[in-house]
């Protein structure tokens, strides 16, 4: 689904696509739950199973997935798989060796990933969600009990994570020090969820049929803004990850170059992965209406256009990256004033 609600397939021919993840580089991953697969398919179209079982004629045993209900994704390419019938969360890295990453749980169904490496997966029968560190050691940080039935799992930045928790019919966020936090009031058997940098919550809701945003502070039904609808069992729902913002934006001093209402910006790039381009943004001090010029590039410097002379200006930047996802704006530049000179400063009279 684009940004503008535009609904397409990318791909079919799957038995029963259950949950999504997608990376910096536009890849999306797909658990097809009684196909035994999971599939990534490439911004072009093109697809490849990178982990099958049985009803792919795969292997039965652990080198092989039995039932993939959920799949994530981290930023150096490592795919989490909850492989339900092996109770166990998987770890298939970009070489392709897949390994168990933590085993003997009760109908792992949802799996998520934050940035430091921390794995979280839901126990679907146990009504657990449990956090699994990068050595290895677990801690459960949501206990529902029996017959609530978690499911999908997401992060935010500030290491909140979010629970579709579907027999329940709720949503809840747990903060990092545990604090529980029902949203968006009662949702329809909700089963994938997915969080933006804006703390807006998608909810695929099976029993609806639809997916839902739920803005911050959202407490009811009443708020929930519809994304998608028309859709059969939906399960899955993920966002573009975002790139890190550019950071230590500068323009030149006045006599370096502002000349004929245009400022060369400089950035130190992001940090993220598969980032393709920057766009700067001017916010005029002095007449606020006369900003909002924007330039685009693919490395530093960019040159905005088109501003006022005389006018005293700051600048932002952000990245996008090849899934399409746009960082949050850049810190400000310090302010600037735009020169009217066209000439060369050494030929301008003092």
């Amino acid at each position: 689904m684009a940004s503008d609600g535009t609904q397409s397939s990318i791909i079919d021919g799957l038995n029963t696509p259950y949950a999504i993840a997608v990376d910096a580089a536009g890849n999306r991953y797909i658990a097809d739950l009684y196909g035994d697969k999971v599939v990534k398919v490439l911004p072009d179209g093109s697809k490849t199973t990178i982990a099958h079982g049985p009803a792919d004629g795969g292997p039965s045993d652990l080198t092989g997935i039995d039932d993939a209900f959920g799949v994530a994704v981290d930023s150096t390419g490592n795919v989490f798989i909850a492989d339900y019938k092996h109770q166990r969360l998987a770890k298939l890295t970009p070489d392709g060796t897949l390994t168990t990453l933590a085993d003997g749980w009760d109908g792992p169904t949802g799996v998520a990933v934050d940035s430091a490496g921390n794995v979280y997966g839901s126990k679907y029968w146990l009504g657990q969600v449990v956090k699994v560190k990068p050595d290895g050691t677990q801690k459960i940080i949501a206990d529902f009990g029996p017959n609530t039935h978690p499911d999908g799992i997401a992060v935010d930045a500030a290491g909140n994570v979010y629970i579709a928790v579907s027999l329940s019919n709720k949503v809840v966020k747990v903060s990092p020090g545990g604090k529980q936090t029902q949203i968006g009031g009662t949702m329809l058997f909700p089963w994938g969820v997915a969080v933006d940098s804006a703390g807006n919550v998608y909810v695929a809701q099976q029993s609806g049929g639809d997916v839902v945003k739920v803005p911050p502070r959202c407490t009811s039904n009443d708020c929930h803004i519809p994304v998608g609808s028309g859709l059969a069992n939906t399960a899955g729902v993920a966002l573009a990850p975002l790139p890190s913002a550019p950071t230590k934006v500068r323009v030149p001093a006045p006599w370096k170059g502002l000349t004929q209402g245009r400022a060369a910006v400089s950035f130190k790039p992001s940090t993220s992965p598969s980032v393709v381009s920057y766009t700067v943004t001017a916010r005029n001090l002095t007449h606020p209406n006369k900003g909002g010029q924007i330039a685009q590039g693919t490395r530093s410097p960019i040159t905005v256009a088109g501003l006022s002379p005389g006018d005293r200006y700051t600048f932002t930047v952000t990245a996008t990256n090849r899934a399409e996802g746009t960082s949050t704006p850049s810190a400000a530049s310090k302010p600037v004033w735009i020169s009217a000179h066209t000439s060369p400063w050494w030929r301008i009279l003092w």
